[in-house]
């Protein structure tokens, strides 16, 4: 990419070439210091390929985020904008374009943004430089080859939820009378089967119990609601409606012949 046609030129009449180093780091590692060390080591091959194809005096602002490539609105990009803005800086570096986004559409507009700012764009690995003729061929070809992962991460990860939830092992919302567990919880087996993340609370049983048979004996939901009420039994930490309702109470139907 840059070579004796397209070589880096500082704007500053100091003579430091000031470079933005965009890292990110999607999932989040088991430690706060492993995250930083995966995003420091991204930040390093940026540096040492600029090394090796720049010998002049270089000043770095490296902006790292643990966060999905898909979020739009988060720290970094604003930051990246705000700094380019002054006109100081001299180019953006990043290992890959997925540093900067996952979003095909986002991917293009910020690179797009780079050269309408001035500010000389290069992705390592996807042979962009925004100097160069044919940096929006190469975008192109970037975007495509990073958006292609995305529909197949997406199935992958709707099948593999899609199992845990029909397990039991990914519970994201419980009714009145039970509560979640957490994973180490769940592994240990002591609240029902190994893996399930949800499980009965014993005191709510003689409610569930009262409930059962007033809805047998055909009361109306209604009247099982202003019993509830009347008895100051709250519905469950997931209710929108922070109430009981009718239609909460017929839901409760399906549950009638544990």
């Amino acid at each position: 990419m840059i070579d004796s046609e397209h070589p880096l030129q500082p704007k500053g009449s100091d003579g430091v070439l000031r470079v933005i180093i965009l890292t990110r780091l999607s999932q989040a590692k088991e430690t706060v210091e492993e995250n930083a060390a995966t995003m420091e080591s991204s930040a390093t091959a940026s540096k040492e390929y600029l090394e090796r194809v720049y010998s002049g005096q270089v000043e770095y602002t490296v902006l790292s985020e643990q966060i999905s490539g898909m979020v739009v609105d988060r720290e970094t990009i604003p930051e990246t904008y705000a700094l380019v803005e002054t006109g100081t800086q001299d180019l953006v570096l990043c290992e890959e374009l997925r540093c900067v986004y996952r979003n095909p559409a986002m991917q293009i507009l910020f690179v797009q943004n780079m050269y309408d700012s001035k500010t000389r764009f290069i992705s390592i690995a996807d042979s962009i430089d925004t100097a160069t003729d044919d940096w929006e061929s190469m975008l192109l070809f970037a975007t495509t080859r990073h958006g292609l992962v995305i529909p197949d991460t997406r199935r992958r990860s709707k099948r593999k939820s899609r199992f845990s939830f029909n397990s039991n092992g990914m519970v994201l919302k419980v009714r009145f009378g039970y509560r979640k567990l957490t994973r180490d919880q769940a592994a240990t087996g002591e609240h029902g089967p190994v893996g399930h993340r949800m499980v009965k609370i014993a005191e709510a049983d003689p409610i569930w119990s009262e409930i059962r048979a007033r809805l047998l004996s055909k009361m109306r939901p209604q009247a099982v609601v202003d019993w509830l009420i009347e008895a100051g039994v709250k519905p469950g930490p997931y209710v929108s409606s922070k109430g009981w309702t009718p239609q909460l109470t017929e839901s409760m139907r399906v549950d009638l012949a544990e």
